[in-house]
C-alpha cells in the first residue's frame, strides 16, 4: 500500500524532504486521517500540523487533536478552529 510506504519513509527518513514530494493526488484525507490517528511521531503530527492544506480540514484537525503524542502547542492551536460539537465530545474523552 502506497500509504504504508509514505508512513514508513516520514517516521525514518527526513520528514521535511519526503512530506513535500508527497504528490496530492496520491495522498488523500482518508490516508491522512489514518495516519494522524495512528502516529506515534509527534514530528509526523506536527509536519501535518503545520501544512495549511490540511490543517484546514476539519476532520484532520479534529484527529491531530484527538491524538495524545500531537505537540501541546500544536493541538492548542486547533482547538478555536473545532465544531462545538467536537469540542463537547473532547470534554468526555478519557484517555
Amino acid at each position: 500500500m502506497v500509504l504504508d510506504a509514505y508512513r514508513r519513509q516520514l517516521e525514518a527518513a527526513g520528514l521535511e524532504v519526503v512530506f513535500p514530494d508527497v504528490p496530492s493526488t496520491t495522498l488523500t484525507e482518508d490516508d491522512l486521517l489514518l495516519m494522524c490517528n495512528s502516529s506515534r511521531s509527534p514530528r509526523v503530527l506536527a509536519l501535518v500540523g503545520q501544512s495549511e492544506r490540511w490543517r484546514s480540514r476539519p476532520a484532520v484537525r479534529l484527529a491531530l487533536v484527538r491524538n495524545l503524542r500531537t505537540p501541546l502547542s500544536l493541538a492548542v492551536s486547533l482547538l478555536p478552529g473545532l465544531l462545538e460539537d467536537d469540542l463537547s465530545e473532547l470534554t468526555q474523552l478519557r484517555h
